[in-house]
């Protein structure tokens, strides 16, 4: 039920994987494990209800302390615990890891892939625009400009590969489901997109609702499913 204080002494773990047991939150003394570099852990209702989002606790500030930790894997008991507000909290905070390359969101069925860097690509896959800006604005990039090759998956899963012809020949792409309007912060980084995909939206009318001073370098667009 209870990580021992004394895992501290194990001063070169490099790993630790206490999903499923009964630890179901980060331990303060985690922190001072210093050459860890992969956890995965349990994610917990403080009820026991695992539909009630809004209780969810978690040490979200001891992550960022884990100075060179890169994989951190979340065991989710369900998706209805996957709220915006718990992505935006742990996005955040893991933005601050310098060697940070994988956060994934572990369900009963499937992984998802929430943060990725790969060796040449950033990939991300959020709820919404303001959390994939959180994080680039907390990280080492600290704006999209500054970013040389990504994916951004906003309101959507990759599970699926794009969609858009010849995806491959696209340094900057991203796919923008299942919202509504053209708020800023979608423009912000369509501005610096080479392929677009925009699916599911109900009340675009057209592309220019976006503002076309936004999709300047856009090369390759795909529009499915919009009314």
């Amino acid at each position: 039920m209870e990580l021992p204080s004394d895992i501290i002494e194990l001063v070169h773990l490099e790993a630790l994987d206490i999903q499923g047991s009964g630890v179901d939150n980060i331990p303060p003394h985690i922190e001072k494990l210093i050459c860890l570099k992969r956890l995965r852990v349990s994610f917990a209702t403080k009820s026991g209800n695992e539909n009630a989002s809004q209780e969810v606790h978690f040490n979200y500030n001891i992550t960022s302390k884990i100075s060179i930790l890169e994989e951190l894997v979340i065991d989710v008991k369900s998706p209805e615990q996957w709220s915006n507000e718990v992505v935006e909290n742990i996005t955040k905070e893991v933005a601050a890891l310098q060697e940070l390359k994988s956060l994934k969101f572990s369900f009963s069925d499937k992984v998802v892939d929430v943060i990725e860097v790969a060796p040449m690509t950033l990939r991300i896959s959020v709820p919404k625009a303001t959390i994939l800006l959180s994080f680039i604005e907390s990280s080492s990039w600290k704006d999209v400009q500054s970013i040389s090759s990504f994916e951004f998956y906003v309101g959507c899963q990759n599970s699926k590969p794009p969609q858009i012809p010849d995806f491959f020949r696209y340094d900057k792409y991203v796919k923008y489901s299942n919202s509504v309007g053209s708020n800023s912060p979608i423009l912000r980084v369509l501005a610096e997109a080479d392929g677009f995909e925009l699916v599911n939206h109900k009340d675009i009318k057209q592309l220019s609702d976006f503002g076309i001073s936004s999709m300047n370098k856009v090369q390759g667009c795909l529009i499915e499913s919009c009314v």
